[in-house]
């Protein structure tokens, strides 16, 4: 796939959409995945919903404003410790295409004890390489990143292989 951002051309680059049947999500999500980091300097305002995409670090003014994410950066992907309600704290990767909730496989939302806590519902999960349909277990939560508190969406399916938070 290409994608077009203003005016920089991303040539074979991942790309999907995620159809859902979600009642919590009515939208399609657009995602592109990491990769597409490594091609520049990328700024995300999540504030103005703005991104900006750079090649000189200098041309970003407000560079002096941000906030330091503590992070372990493994391979192509980018890490923050989330605490969980029960001080349950794991390691969990942060994924900028994702919707700014959390997913996990089964066998780790079962280790958090929430399943007799979720509610279930399905969603079309679409790849350049396959679209079927998910079952789901959710729950609302809180979790802790760096003395923040947030409220998110815990989700876990049999396809999720790994923790992921998105950024919302």
């Amino acid at each position: 796939y290409s994608l077009q951002f203003e005016n920089v051309t991303f040539n074979k680059e991942p790309f999907y959409v995620m159809k859902t049947n979600s009642k919590v999500n009515m939208n399609d999500e657009d995602v592109f995945c990491s990769a597409l980091l490594s091609k520049g300097i990328w700024k995300i305002d999540l504030r103005q919903n703005e991104l900006t995409f750079t090649s000189n670090i200098d041309s970003l003014q407000e560079i002096s404003q941000t906030a330091l994410l503590p992070s372990i950066l493994s391979g192509k992907s980018i890490k923050v410790d989330v605490k969980f309600g029960n001080n349950i704290v794991k390691n969990i990767v942060i994924e900028l295409g994702y919707n700014g909730n959390l997913i996990m496989p089964l066998k780790e939302f079962d280790k958090l004890s929430y399943r007799n806590k979720a509610f279930t519902d399905s969603a079309r999960f679409s790849t350049p390489g396959s679209d079927k349909i998910v079952n789901r277990l959710m729950v609302f939560d809180t979790v802790n990143i760096n003395h923040n508190w947030f409220f998110v969406i815990i989700s876990a399916n049999e396809t999720a292989k790994e923790r992921l938070i998105g950024l919302q």
